[in-house]
């Protein structure tokens, strides 16, 4: 695979062994929500799996896919936008971390429905001259 070029041999069994991983995780959390219960559902994940991992379309981790190219291959798909009140809480919450990742030294937030959260901070320090 033309993928590893700048992969050493030695790594290239533990690259092969992450992206069948990241394969058999896909496919595994597909199966059981998005199309649980859904007839052929195998050839329909086999499809998403397939354009996902496409290199030549997709290059790169980082690459965001929108919400129309997302429904072409297959994943099921709803807007934000067409819940004004989901919509709002959304935004509500992301404005609050944005706010409070801007204004404190938290750079990491993890907080659960229960209200219990996991805050990391950068601590500076001061080395006199």
């Amino acid at each position: 695979m033309e993928l590893f070029l700048d992969c050493s041999p030695a790594r290239r069994p533990q690259c092969d062994n992450a992206i069948k991983w990241s394969e058999d995780y896909a496919r595994e959390q597909l199966g059981t929500n998005m199309f649980f219960g859904v007839r052929k559902k195998a050839q329909k994940i086999d499809k998403i799996i397939e354009a996902l991992t496409d290199y030549e379309s997709v290059r790169t981790h980082e690459r965001q896919i929108r919400h129309d190219e997302a429904k072409k291959i297959g994943l099921k798909v709803i807007l934000l936008e067409d819940d004004d009140k989901l919509q709002d809480i959304v935004l509500t919450i992301h404005h609050c971390f944005m706010h409070t990742l801007s204004n404190t030294p938290a750079f990491k937030i993890i907080e659960n429905h229960n209200g219990a959260a996991f805050v990391k901070q950068q601590i500076q320090v001061a080395i006199p001259g």
